[in-house]
């Protein structure tokens, strides 16, 4: 997912949970974290995210409590992400 695409204004992303969509991962390109948040209401219901993370080479990648991954390129700290439910 390339979140340049967007332009300004931001945007959000969704982990939208499916049968049998558990351990699924995805990579995101272009988040900013000024403008753009990323939605789940498995791992962040209170706007606080319930999984894990790890960061390396100046990226992060998010570890959701179903299973699923998601790479964040470009983004060295979890703690700048903004998590809503």
């Amino acid at each position: 997912v390339d979140l340049s695409a967007q332009g300004a204004g931001g945007g959000s992303l969704r982990d939208d949970s499916v049968a049998g969509g558990t351990g699924t991962s995805a990579t995101v390109t272009g988040f900013n974290t000024s403008t753009d948040t990323i939605a789940s209401a498995t791992s962040s219901p209170a706007g606080t995210f319930l999984g894990t993370s790890s960061s390396s080479g100046g990226n992060t990648t998010l570890h959701f409590v179903d299973g699923s991954t998601m790479l964040i390129v470009g983004v060295a700290n979890v703690s700048s992400i903004t998590f809503t439910a």
